[in-house]
């Protein structure tokens, strides 16, 4: 079974887009049990001086 399927599988909505087309990669894991937010962020790309990417949560 791919990854998408297995999220699919679990109730995930999966919207498949072109490569990169968001720019920057995050990821956030949410953990309703422990009231705690995981977080990631890449901090590559061609703008990363002008547009650093970063994961914050509240």
């Amino acid at each position: 079974m791919t990854s998408r399927r297995a999220l699919q599988a679990r109730g995930h909505e999966v919207v498949l887009q072109p490569d990169w087309v968001e720019g920057y990669v995050v990821g956030i894991q949410v953990d309703t049990a422990r009231g705690v937010l995981f977080a990631g962020a890449d901090p590559r790309g061609e703008q990363a001086t002008l547009l650093p990417a970063y994961a914050i949560g509240w």
